[in-house]
């Protein structure tokens, strides 16, 4: 990914970059798949949350995204833990709001095995 991250996570950022990118994480359920081997699977979306200028349109900032995503839905678990299954189009995340920053969002939904 191109886009700088700042976890945003009960923390204070005041990124000073044009565009930047945030994650939101929601474990939507886990449940165990086997008693003996005690392996687990746990299913969730990831929600990309990208802010951009205000006042500037949306252009620059879906391209960077769409860039972005693109190369993270290429990425393959080397211990095939984690499945990276479907994303989302782009969604205005603030409601066409110019406030601090125009953003959307990207939702990855995710597959996380272990045991």
């Amino acid at each position: 990914m191109v886009t700088p991250y700042y976890d945003t996570v009960n923390a204070d950022q005041n990124p000073l970059d044009d565009i930047w990118v945030t994650a939101e994480f929601d474990s939507l359920y886990r449940e165990r798949l086997t008693f003996c081997e005690a392996s687990w699977q746990e299913e969730g979306d990831i929600t990309l949350v990208y802010t951009g200028q205000p006042g500037v349109g949306d252009g620059p900032l879906i391209s960077q995204a769409e860039v972005d995503v693109k190369s993270l839905m290429s990425f393959r678990d080397p211990l095939d833990k984690l499945t990276l299954k479907n994303i989302s189009g782009p969604n205005e995340y603030s409601g066409g709001s110019v406030n601090q920053g125009y953003q959307i969002e990207f939702v990855v939904d995710y597959t996380y095995s272990e045991g």
